[in-house]
């Protein structure tokens, strides 16, 4: 039996020798590996309606963990209830039903809001 954990926050990205504030969720697996079923992973978020999908995403080297960016206005469109669906191509892997949008995403800690860094937000996302 697989089981499926997601963690959600707020995180610093970098890209291009530049680091930037993101929203990251992270899908961690017991008793399966993630790849190598697919290279084409993504997380989407949906609330029934209106349905989001990462921008960038990394599966760790022993497959068992995968990281998935959002831009950090990526939710704002979404309803407070919110399914978290992780796909291989088109394919549901796994579904977390139900979520409070509104306390999935946790804050970043004090020390990384004191860096100031700019926010990867859907505008900065269109340009890469």
């Amino acid at each position: 039996m697989s089981t499926y954990t997601l963690n959600a926050g707020e995180s610093v990205w970098g890209y291009n020798g530049n680091k930037y504030n993101v929203i990251e969720l992270m899908v961690t697996t017991e008793g399966v590996k993630i790849l190598p079923k697919s290279l084409d992973w993504i997380i989407e978020v949906d609330d029934g309606s209106n349905k989001v999908r990462n921008f960038q995403s990394v599966c760790t080297p022993n497959g068992r963990k995968f990281h998935a960016r959002f831009a950090t206005d990526a939710f704002a469109g979404l309803g407070s209830t919110v399914d978290v669906h992780l796909l291989s191509g088109e394919e549901v892997v796994h579904t977390f039903s139900g979520l409070n949008l509104g306390t999935l995403v946790q804050p970043a800690p004090a020390w990384i809001t004191a860096l100031g860094l700019p926010d990867a937000d859907n505008a900065w996302v269109a340009t890469i």
